[in-house]
């Protein structure tokens, strides 16, 4: 049910044109290289643009 919920939630934002990336991983309440490398990218995107 949660997962469902921010399934759902992650698609509102977009709707009002603020775009919103979704992810899902194979994994519990841990972090796996995929995703870390996923969320390290956004931060990059983000902090080289307000450059």
């Amino acid at each position: 049910m949660p997962v469902q919920c921010g399934r759902d939630a992650s698609g509102l934002p977009s709707r009002m044109s603020n775009p919103v990336e979704w992810h899902e991983y194979p994994i519990g309440h841990e972090l796996c290289a995929d995703e870390i490398s996923v969320v390290s990218r956004w931060i990059r995107e983000r902090v080289t643009a307000g450059l």
